[in-house]
């Protein structure tokens, strides 16, 4: 096992919708079993659960959508294919709605 956090994370966030990595799974069966040092079987469980709901919720109420309206803005020469250089992180930035935004706002 490597002590390489980057590693034994499950799921990509750079996107503007976020992906599994490669071989997802036995990169978070990795993490859970550094994790089993540390916490309960239970807790390391309902982390990855709730993670994930968080994530899926971002990327079907936030972020897929979003994208697809970008996308049509784009195919109607709306808006250029190329981000702004006032946005920080890309064109969905310009609906002023953020990854943190999703998970604030992710039912707890």
């Amino acid at each position: 096992m490597t002590h390489d956090v980057g590693a034994r994370i499950s799921w990509n966030l750079r996107p503007e919708v976020a992906i599994k990595q490669k071989d997802w799974e036995k990169k978070r069966d990795e993490m859970k079993s550094v994790w089993a040092n540390y916490h309960a079987s239970d807790w390391v469980n309902n982390f990855y659960t709730q993670f994930d709901d968080v994530v899926d919720l971002g990327n079907e109420k936030f972020f897929k959508p979003a994208k697809e309206i970008m996308s049509k803005l784009e195919r109607a020469g709306k808006v250029s294919p190329t981000p702004s250089t006032q946005l920080s992180s890309g064109p969905i930035s310009s609906f002023g709605i953020t990854r943190a935004d999703a998970h604030a706002w992710a039912p707890r």
